[in-house]
């Protein structure tokens, strides 16, 4: 009985959605012993694919996607473009560590 009031109430809703619908990933689940990236990157795809819910897209760069980002000193919207150039979330990251490398490099010189 309150698996059908559920259902009921869930096809009446707005939003009409799972997390596990739109192939997000947990913030838990690991890229290389990193968490929280490959979710970021998964809101991301789902976003340029614009499947990405409202409710989601409001907090995109914000909250945790900027603490990842902050912690791997690259630039959210780089990411981005970064991101919709395609490739493995693996490649993805080694960009990430590439830059962070690049920039170090550049500040011993300055």
């Amino acid at each position: 009985m309150a698996t059908a009031r559920l259902e009921i109430l869930r096809k009446n809703t707005q939003i009409d959605f799972s997390v596990s619908d739109l192939s997000i990933r947990s913030p838990f689940a690991e890229v290389e012993s990193l968490v929280y990236f490959g979710r970021m990157l998964d809101k991301i795809r789902a976003h340029a694919k614009e499947q990405l819910p409202r409710d989601y897209q409001a907090n995109l760069g914000k909250g945790f996607d900027a603490n990842c980002t902050r912690f791997l000193r690259v630039d959210y919207d780089q990411l981005v473009k970064r991101v919709k150039q395609g490739g493995t979330d693996q490649e993805i990251l080694q960009c990430c560590f590439k830059d962070v490398i690049r920039q170090a490099a550049e500040k011993m010189y300055i």
